[in-house]
């Protein structure tokens, strides 16, 4: 079920070996789900298959690019860890203010 406020990622992964992997990434706010295929080489590249609709909002899309560079980097630091099978994460709209109640 999607947010009502702000939106969620989803990565799940969908192969690996030690030079990479590919997830298939999910972002769903209330108004609209976006798919991908993304592709990571352990030495950095991040490359990502075109969206199955229009582009995702531009904050979903930001925070998706900051959780791969952190999942690469820490997979670099951690030299024999397994690529995680499954990222999930909120993140609010950038609008959104908090309501105090």
């Amino acid at each position: 079920m999607p947010s009502r406020h702000g939106g969620t990622l989803r990565l799940e992964l969908r192969a690996s070996d030690p030079s990479g992997a590919s997830y298939a990434l999910e972002l769903k706010t209330s108004s609209g789900e976006w798919r991908a295929l993304v592709n990571l080489k352990i030495d950095g590249k991040v490359s990502f298959s075109e969206w199955s609709a229009p582009e995702p909002p531009s904050y979903l899309a930001t925070a998706a690019g900051a959780i791969l560079r952190t999942l690469l980097r820490d997979l670099k630091a951690a030299e024999g860890r397994a690529w995680p099978r499954r990222i999930q994460r909120w993140r609010p709209e950038p609008n959104s203010r908090k309501v105090s109640g």
